[in-house]
């Protein structure tokens, strides 16, 4: 069994933790594997995202022997849930991503909560397998305009 915590993310995160997400993001960018619009981010910066957040969105740590190692989220919207979820690229091959998605859907199953939605670029094939191992079941293509191309993803739904 792979040994996953989730933390919340708040403002008064630790530091250090701040430090093990921020290069964790960092090495995902140069991996090229996130979107091609995401940028580095820096300590300072991330915070500034923490105090942002609105009620609707909630980001967790995904905690692994101590070490932050990537991050889960969700938002709602008319009692729409999107998740999302982005792991360091060295911890990648784990599991560590999907334990962490299913323990999000069991803390979100609890609040009653029973439909998501995933979206991901349709070459992000790992993505793609983690979403059909947790039970969600493709529901469209969409597409982004971004940097002045369009850029193809894939919608999966759990439920409904």
């Amino acid at each position: 069994m792979v040994n996953v915590k989730l933390i919340e993310l708040t403002p008064d995160v630790n530091v250090t933790i701040i430090k093990q997400i921020v290069n964790g993001w960092n090495k995902l960018i140069d991996t090229g594997s996130g979107n091609p619009w995401w940028e580095k981010q820096t300590v300072v910066g991330y915070k500034k995202k923490i105090d942002r957040f609105e009620s609707t969105f909630k980001t967790y740590l995904i905690i692994v022997n101590n070490f932050a190692v990537g991050e889960v989220n969700y938002n709602i919207i008319d009692n729409i849930v999107e998740l999302g979820y982005w792991l360091n690229p060295d911890y990648w091959s784990n599991g560590y991503a999907f334990e962490a998605v299913k323990q999000l859907l069991m803390k979100l199953n609890k609040l009653g909560h029973t439909i998501f939605y995933f979206e991901t670029r349709e070459t992000n094939l790992r993505s793609i397998k983690l979403l059909e191992r947790v039970g969600a079941k493709y529901v469209l293509d969409s597409y982004r305009v971004r940097l002045n191309k369009k850029w193809k993803y894939v919608k999966y739904q759990i439920g409904g």
